[in-house]
């Protein structure tokens, strides 16, 4: 007898109950699990999301979207009215329009073994707008430092 059950990733259930949570208007904290935001966000950083508007982004920002199946966190570079321009900070490539359906959130924290960093400053919003102006030339910088960081943790 065959089953036609369709398996579910057990993380998919995490998924469906963070986009919930965040479309109802609460924040979430998640473990971010990989390094496109790299040296920024790091991988096993804890953010908090806030649910947010589109309306509501600045360039510069760190919105959290949904994306094949996937939370998203990374960073705005272009606001057009129904979508965003996005880009984690150590890749090379742009990802595709986010549209406003699409987007769950903003960071406003990250935290680190050793603390809490809060996104919302006025010094760090500055460093964020700066950070979304060079960032389509980051990957010449971040790549490298990237490959060094593994290779340091690799050899620890």
């Amino acid at each position: 007898m065959s089953s036609n059950k369709q398996s579910v990733h057990p993380f998919q259930h995490l998924l469906v109950m963070s986009e919930q949570l965040l479309r109802s208007g609460q924040s979430i904290r998640v473990q971010v699990g990989g390094n496109s935001m790299f040296p920024y966000i790091k991988k096993g950083e804890v953010i908090e999301i806030q649910p947010i508007t589109i309306e509501k982004i600045k360039i510069g920002d760190v919105v959290v979207f949904h994306h094949t199946g996937k939370l998203i966190a990374h960073r705005v570079l272009k606001i057009k009215p129904d979508s965003l321009l996005t880009k984690g900070d150590s890749r090379s490539k742009f990802d595709p329009p986010v549209l406003a359906k699409n987007l769950l959130g903003k960071v406003m924290t990250i935290k680190t073994k050793s603390r809490k960093i809060d996104l919302n400053t006025k010094f760090r919003k500055k460093a964020h707008f700066l950070l979304a102006k060079i960032s389509p030339f980051s990957f010449l910088f971040f790549e490298p430092t990237r490959f060094v960081w593994h290779l340091l943790k690799k050899y620890k």
